[in-house]
């Protein structure tokens, strides 16, 4: 089997100072280990880990050029802690808050004072899922419901309640428009965002 290199598009190129792009340096790196997986020498090796330092550099870089703009970390990074959770996040949705999970911590401390099962849940703007799921996870055998305007939020939120393995169901509504009352709710849980 013969020996394959890295791409011409590295010869020569000092990568430390970006010029190129982080995009085309992972497809690169990806693209030269499926190449090269059967070829594990020293040689390969060296340039494996010079190529990993690389990409790890201009990671860094990005990160902190994202933080120099202000942009949260929890954007950059793609995920928030809530609770006893790690969620997936993006910046079309809030950021859940300490305050958030101080709502939900109030609602189960509001429920267990009063021998309370709620039958079903309503969570209203659900955004990344983490009341709805976290509900859900104090409250197993109730049914939870999350509900938001955005496709993409509910999308985000079915993904994030896949990830911990908790059955909650999510819906795209209005409820400005739509009828929420048809859920049949027992307890509603909202967390609206600051109006400034």
């Amino acid at each position: 089997m013969k020996q394959k290199t890295l791409p011409d598009s590295y010869k020569n190129t000092n990568l430390s100072h970006g010029i190129l792009r982080t995009e085309d340096l992972i497809e690169s790196f990806f693209s030269f280990i499926k190449e090269n997986r059967y070829l594990y020498n020293k040689e390969n090796k060296k340039k494996i880990s010079k190529l990993t330092k690389e990409i790890k550099l201009l990671k860094f870089e990005d990160v902190i050029n994202q933080l120099k703009d202000e942009k949260p970390i929890q954007y950059i990074l793609g995920e928030a802690d809530f609770l006893d959770f790690k969620f997936q996040v993006n910046e079309n949705i809030l950021i859940p808050r300490p305050e958030t999970e101080q709502l939900v911590l109030l609602a189960k401390k509001f429920l267990d004072a009063n021998s309370y099962i709620p039958n079903t849940i309503l969570d209203i703007g659900t955004g990344s899922g983490c009341i709805a799921i976290a509900m859900k996870k104090l409250f197993p055998q109730s049914n939870v419901i999350g509900i938001d305007l955005s496709q993409s939020d509910i999308d985000l939120a079915e993904n994030n309640a896949m990830r911990y393995e908790l059955n909650v169901e999510f819906y795209q509504l209005d409820i400005l428009k739509d009828d929420f009352n048809l859920y049949n709710y027992y307890v509603l849980i909202i967390n609206p965002p600051y109006v400034l």
